[in-house]
């Protein structure tokens, strides 16, 4: 029985990485997008063929333009198909890496709990985000399936089918949804003890209506004969021998009816019907019938025994084919990184050397412009003072007072100016209406005065002192003059050094 819960799982992922022609119908975002169909169609056909390396390599460049594109749900695709195909061939290692790249994947997609989610209005992007998460708890539910952890295998099992039934068309997808529901009832069977038939009859119940859904015959076909030969172990189990055996052998019946398709699967099925078959007859000490049942259950394990062969010595030769494809991949990886390492080394080098000689231009330019200032500061003063000492003494007052009308007149242009530059600012800044109302309230007198008491002021020096004079923020006046925060507390620390101890209020 064991057997035929592998069995289950495998064709669960066979039957979604047959499909291709869906993916026709999806819109073309760009000519690479097209592209990365193509390959990913051009690895499914590759699996179909035996050719597992081939079609790895399809799928993971595939893979790259999708996530390049942004398009995690075709992404989620290639790794699903990827990872199905190495539960296929027993390399559970490589699946599990596969596994958490998928699990990665719903985080790119801003994935939330699926049973808290409800209808987006973007439609195709609530479908995206279910389809990623289908592809990641159908991958970690058969993972931990293959290692016999059975709560794990139930709980993303079951958060599978909750993504599943979030997708308005899952054939569109190549999902086939009688199968989730059929492995979800062999997980209960399997690993719940004691076993909760229940449970198995709802998944099985639900498996059947889907089945009566399908389009196609032939997945209708095969999805029946592993649900109704689950339903003869479920009568076996409540001990209804009668409706087991009647079962059963209507599932040999509908073997028979697909034997010609399917030679190579209905061998297996044929196998497990015929020892559950043997077992029932020998339980109920009908001995005879037994006997019967296990010849043909012999010449059937023939059969089965050189398909077993064969299909063992493909998986070695695909497994070893995939284990050289790995190591070629690793090895050219390591060196992909370490030539990225070189090259953000030598682009941090010069990102360096650009910023230290752009730093020593604006210091070189700053200490110009300083330099220029005070000299014509300087200048201006000693012209000042000589008009002064040349004047009368009836004179003084007058200049003083010219001087200080042409002070306020100054600052009143400067103060203009500023509400000027701040008139020009976006109507969502903050501080604009604010500042601008501040400005044009200010008592210039009292700036005027102020400015008086500083030593060498410059017309920058002003302009910073009717900004703090307006409530402006630091952080507001970087913003103003597109300079750093940082530039502002210097400005206003060397403010404070032009004037007389406590006497800068700002």
């Amino acid at each position: 029985m064991n057997s035929r819960f592998l069995i289950g799982i495998a064709l669960c992922g066979l039957m979604f990485a047959q499909g291709n022609l869906a993916f026709a119908a999806q819109p073309a975002d760009s000519l690479a997008f097209q592209r990365a169909l193509s390959q990913r169609n051009s690895g499914i056909d590759a699996f179909k063929r035996g050719e597992s390396a081939a079609a790895q390599d399809s799928l993971i460049a595939a893979y790259d333009t999708f996530m390049r594109l942004q398009r995690y749900d075709y992404a989620s695709l290639c790794l699903y198909e990827r990872a199905i195909e190495y539960m296929n061939i027993g390399a559970f290692d490589q699946m599990e890496v596969l596994m958490r790249q998928l699990e990665t994947l719903t985080n790119f997609s801003d994935s939330k709990e699926v049973r808290s989610l409800g209808r987006s209005k973007e439609r195709a992007e609530d479908e995206g985000r279910y389809l990623v998460l289908f592809n990641y708890y159908s991958v970690a539910s058969a993972y931990y399936a293959q290692l016999d952890s059975g709560d794990l295998a139930i709980y993303y099992g079951e958060r599978s089918i909750q993504a599943m039934e979030q997708l308005p068309n899952p054939e569109q997808w190549r999902i086939i949804p009688p199968w989730n529901y059929y492995n979800q009832a062999l997980y209960y069977d399997f690993y719940t003890d004691p076993r909760q038939t229940d449970s198995i009859e709802a998944y099985l119940r639900r498996a059947e209506h889907a089945a009566a859904l399908l389009h196609a015959p032939e997945d209708r076909q095969e999805v029946s004969i592993n649900i109704q030969d689950m339903w003869a172990w479920l009568h076996y189990y409540r001990g209804q021998y009668h409706a087991a055996e009647q079962t059963m052998q209507e599932v040999l019946a509908m073997i028979d009816s697909v034997a010609e398709f399917h030679p190579n699967t209905v061998v297996t099925e044929r196998g497990e019907a015929y020892a559950f078959m043997v077992m029932l007859c020998t339980e109920q000490g009908r001995y005879r019938e037994a006997l019967d049942w296990q010849e043909r259950l012999i010449g059937n394990n023939a059969v089965r025994y050189d398909i077993d062969k064969t299909t063992s010595l493909q998986e070695i030769e695909t497994r070893y084919e995939v284990e050289k494809k790995t190591l070629e991949m690793e090895r050219l990886q390591e060196r992909n990184l370490a030539f990225r390492r070189l090259l953000y080394l030598l682009l941090s080098l010069l990102l360096c050397a650009i910023l230290l000689i752009v730093v020593l231009y604006l210091r070189k330019k700053n200490t110009e412009a300083r330099l220029y200032e005070a000299a014509l500061e300087a200048d201006n003063m000693r012209s000042a003072m000589d008009a002064a000492l040349a004047a009368a003494p009836s004179k003084k007052e007058e200049l003083n007072k010219e001087k200080k009308e042409d002070g306020m007149t100054a600052l009143q242009l400067l103060a203009d100016n500023l509400i000027k530059q701040l008139q020009q600012l976006p109507a969502t800044c903050a501080y604009k209406m604010h500042s601008i109302a501040r400005l044009q309230t200010l008592d210039i007198e009292n700036i005027a005065h102020l400015c008086a008491q500083g030593n060498r002021l410059t017309n920058m020096d002003k302009r910073y002192i009717l900004c703090f004079a307006a409530g402006m923020s630091v952080e507001d006046v970087a913003d103003l003059f597109h300079i750093e925060p940082a530039s502002v507390y210097t400005v206003r620390y060397r403010l404070r050094k032009k004037f007389p101890a406590d006497t800068f209020p700002y």
